[in-house]
């Protein structure tokens, strides 16, 4: 205590929990589908990405009048089925939710490493 309050002078994470790590919750390369298998919803894009060395999981994209999708040279363009293609790499930023990511940035890349 310090003036008969509380203060806070250092916060630490244990093993199973961990602060944010950037701007975004969402932040990972990978591959678009939207030709996707039960139970994933093909009315709606995919990223499916490696996460612990492990390959193949997937996430729902939700692409809204805010999202900012730039092509391969880094310029924008409307996210929209000619710029999103089938099994193209690409490089997602946005917030995490329970059920998909809300996108804030699409990047369309040249290619994704996989570890």
């Amino acid at each position: 205590g310090q003036d008969g309050l509380w203060q806070i002078t250092d916060i630490s994470c244990g093993n199973a929990e961990q602060g944010p790590k950037g701007e975004f919750s969402f932040d990972k390369s990978g591959f678009l589908l939207k030709q996707v298998p039960a139970p994933l919803d093909s009315k709606y894009w995919h990223l499916v990405f490696e996460e612990a060395g492990v390959l193949g999981h997937a996430v729902p994209l939700y692409i809204s009048a805010e999202t900012v999708c730039m092509n391969k040279d880094g310029a924008t363009a409307a996210c929209d089925d000619n710029l999103l293609k089938e099994t193209s790499p690409a490089h997602v930023q946005g917030e995490l939710t329970e059920t998909g990511v809300n996108v804030k940035k699409l990047q369309m890349v040249e290619s994704v490493s996989i570890n």
